[in-house]
């Protein structure tokens, strides 16, 4: 889950780290009033959306340099940059091409800075652990400089047992180019990230910049935190603080039901248990020239009420053409179990839509002689690289005749020519 510019500041400042000041605004009244009362000789009024790279993005009819950090010398200049911003699409190198809708500002008041670096904690999957990342080379143009200059980025291998040291953040900040009481300071900021990401369970947090003035004091002038969708459950006041207003059609109610769940841009609708399975089928319904309309991966679930949210939550989308639901069972999933969910979910739906079925492992026999014995008609097929191909075929069908009817002389075919037989 990610969360806002200033919702990660607000958590610095209860570890202690230290922030501009600022406060957050949903409307261009607000955020001069905020600007008033914060006092200072300048501002910056910043878009609220979950990319970085705000500051060289742009939006869509404004000039190029009118992106989505900006500073103001006036609280005039703070109403009128909240008010071109406010409902407007920014687009940055991490928003795609939907870009991004600015809800709200975050105004902060103008701080003087000596310099500027980089710093970072994540979930190193290379190293298998958490690693801190540092750079002296903070501020806008990071990724710019990262490119060109690889060896600028240093990462530091954290062991899981002893946590980040005090000597490891100390070696960290002198390689940042810090010296006197400054390491001293650097090393602070370092270990509180730290003890953040583990207490409230983060796979991110990026500060770019981390500025210092010239008496060694440090303050987070971006703040960027991912925390674990897994352990959401241990930080309930985080989870309070999902925005939800940018999820896309769907990915609202899978939240709900705990569904690992996300659109995408095609017409053939995904029904899978695992996120292997999931990405398997996607990758295979590619392969064969389709285009997938989501990633769904249902936890393994005991009961069939559970199992039917999930295939609604795809029945309900109205790009999908046809439904394909590759199933391993194992465990506590069995295949009797997914074929009920089957049919209560097309009894309760009203769009007639093709449905292709695998079912393999756990009571798989039983689970397609319910559905051969339903009376609906089922293209079932005995493997996965077999069942993409007929969702692909099938979707091309009903763009090319705007009819959903499945061509059945077609899966003959492919059952026969399989087994060596001639239809």
């Amino acid at each position: 889950m990610n969360l806002h510019e200033y919702q990660g500041k607000q958590l610095l400042k209860q570890f202690a780290i230290a922030v501009p000041a600022g406060e957050v605004a949903s409307s261009a009244k607000q955020a001069k009033e905020i600007a008033q009362s914060l006092g200072g000789e300048g501002w910056f009024v910043k878009a609220q959306v979950m990319a970085g790279a705000r500051a060289t993005g742009h939006f869509k009819n404004a000039p190029a340099s009118d992106g989505g950090v900006r500073h103001c010398k006036e609280p005039q200049a703070v109403f009128d940059h909240t008010t071109a911003m406010l409902g407007e699409v920014l687009f940055t190198i991490q928003t795609g091409i939907d870009g991004a809708t600015v809800h709200q500002v975050y105004v902060e008041q103008q701080i003087e800075v000596a310099g500027e670096s980089y710093v970072a904690l994540l979930v190193d999957r290379r190293s298998g652990c958490i690693s801190l990342l540092t750079s002296p080379d903070g501020g806008s143009f990071l990724e710019q400089n990262a490119a060109s200059n690889p060896e600028s980025i240093t990462t530091w291998p954290i062991n899981p047992v002893s946590g980040l040291d005090t000597n490891m953040a100390t070696e960290a900040a002198i390689s940042l180019g810090f010296n006197g009481d400054a390491v001293a300071g650097c090393a602070l900021v370092l270990t509180r990230l730290y003890q953040l990401f583990i207490e409230k369970d983060c796979t991110l947090i990026e500060i770019n910049p981390l500025a210092n003035d010239q008496h060694g004091n440090f303050c987070a002038l971006d703040a960027t935190i991912k925390i674990d969708d897994n352990a959401l459950f241990r930080q309930p006041e985080l989870n309070a603080l999902r925005d939800t207003r940018d999820l896309r059609d769907g990915e609202l109610d899978a939240l709900k039901f705990g569904y690992n769940y996300f659109k995408l841009d095609g017409d053939i609708g995904c029904v899978t248990s695992g996120a292997g399975m999931a990405m398997a089928t996607i990758d295979t319904i590619k392969l064969y020239g389709g285009k997938p309309a989501n990633f769904l991966d249902v936890p393994p679930v005991a009961e069939v009420d559970q199992f039917v949210e999930g295939l609604q939550l795809v029945l309900s989308d109205p790009s999908v053409k046809v439904m394909l639901v590759n199933i391993f069972g194992g465990g506590i999933l069995r295949c009797d179990l997914v074929a009920k969910a089957i049919l209560v979910a097309l009894s309760t739906n009203q769009k007639k839509i093709p449905v292709v079925v695998r079912l393999a492992g756990s009571n798989a026999k039983e689970g397609l002689s319910l559905l051969r014995d339903s009376g609906i008609k089922f293209e079932i097929a005995d493997d996965m690289i077999i069942a993409s191909q007929i969702a692909v075929e099938t979707a091309e069908n009903d763009a090319q005749s705007g009819s959903n009817k499945v061509r059945a002389s077609w899966w003959d075919w492919v059952r026969f020519s399989r087994r060596g037989e001639k239809a």
